[in-house]
């Protein structure tokens, strides 16, 4: 009897602690021990976009019941404090975001996803980066029952600059052609303006205020065709799904002689160091492409005689069975001579 409530002990207290287990999130399905996991390549963001820090657990497990920090590692801790405590960039715990010790300077900027906490995903998200958000972060689960409770995550800010081609864009006439600019690193202009136009195209002398044509303006999230040159109009065009992106190339269709020059696209109220740069388009008329070559003589068209072919092979056998039996012939005759020689001069010597 006693054996048999020791078992049912034993079988409770297993069944107990794996319910906890499971319910506080300590293990896994697979039985593998949970890790915190980061990018190993720094995160490139743009100045004032939003971006995502990735950081998870492999394998995944519900986070929510447990305590989530983001903070700055290089970053020095307030003199004024002296209890030197660490500010947050993000604080997670109790099931929702702890504000009492976090960063003044990311205060409304930062979350993470709450749907994302049930799979172990603890990736944290900036809304409008700054300058001064680059650097290092660290994402670290504090009673995480795994070898590995923390990663550390780079955050590179650039500052984006658009970017024309340095080589001319050459194109034939009629022909369709883009004018490639973009923005490095990628950023998304839908918000933005952006102005493509000639810069040595002079102003109408009948405007007293000077006033710029542009061959492209779009802002507004659409083309502002008020102020267009007339010589562009249903001829120029943006790729939208491009803008998303920071491509801000141009399209000119069916191109003309007076279409070459220089083009300068610029986005006057981008947040970086180089908002303009210029392109330059060269247009080559239309040309058939001929080629000179020698003319061919008719003999060299010719085909030849299969007879000549045979009678010049057996005049070549002639020859080379003809001097062989001249030079066999020729030392016959030599020998003949030479032995007729000795003949006589052995009988004139042997006579009284």
């Amino acid at each position: 009897m006693s054996h048999f409530r020791n078992f049912v002990f034993s079988f409770w207290f297993l069944f107990w602690t794996w319910t906890v287990c499971l319910t506080e999130g300590v293990w896994t399905s697979d039985g593998g021990q949970p890790r915190v996991v980061g990018s190993l390549q720094p995160i490139v963001a743009v100045l004032g976009d939003d971006v995502i820090l990735p950081c998870c657990l492999q394998p995944s497990l519900n986070v929510e019941r447990l305590t989530v920090e983001w903070s700055k590692p290089d970053l020095k801790p307030d003199p004024s404090d002296r209890l030197s405590r660490v500010d947050y960039v993000h604080l997670y715990r109790d099931r929702r975001e702890d504000m009492d010790m976090k960063l003044q300077s990311y205060v409304g900027r930062t979350e993470l996803s709450k749907d994302g906490l049930k799979s172990g995903d603890i990736s944290l998200k900036i809304l409008n980066v700054t300058l001064e958000d680059g650097g290092r972060y660290r994402c670290f689960i504090p009673k995480l029952n795994g070898p590995v409770k923390e990663s550390v995550v780079t955050l590179v800010v650039g500052q984006p600059r658009v970017v024309g081609s340095l080589q001319p864009i050459v194109a034939v006439l009629g022909d369709d052609v883009i004018l490639p600019c973009r923005l490095q690193p990628s950023f998304n202009v839908e918000l933005l303006t952006v102005e493509w136009s000639r810069p040595d195209l002079k102003p109408d002398p009948s405007d007293r205020l000077g006033r710029v044509d542009y061959v492209y303006l779009y802002r507004g999230r659409r083309e502002d065709t008020d102020m267009k040159l007339q010589s562009y109009v249903g001829r120029t065009e943006l790729s939208k799904d491009g803008l998303k992106s920071g491509d801000i190339s141009l399209k000119i269709l069916n191109v003309t002689l007076e279409d070459g020059g220089r083009y300068r696209c610029f986005i006057p109220k981008l947040n970086g160091p180089v908002k303009e740069s210029v392109v330059t388009l060269v247009v080559e008329p239309n040309s058939v492409q001929t080629t000179t070559e020698t003319p061919l003589d008719d003999r060299d068209l010719q085909t030849p005689d299969p007879n000549n072919e045979i009678n010049v092979r057996a005049g070549r056998l002639y020859l080379f069975t003809l001097i062989p039996s001249l030079v066999i012939i020729f030392l016959l005759l030599l020998a003949y001579g030479v032995g007729e020689t000795y003949l006589r001069g052995a009988l004139s010597s042997t006579r009284p």
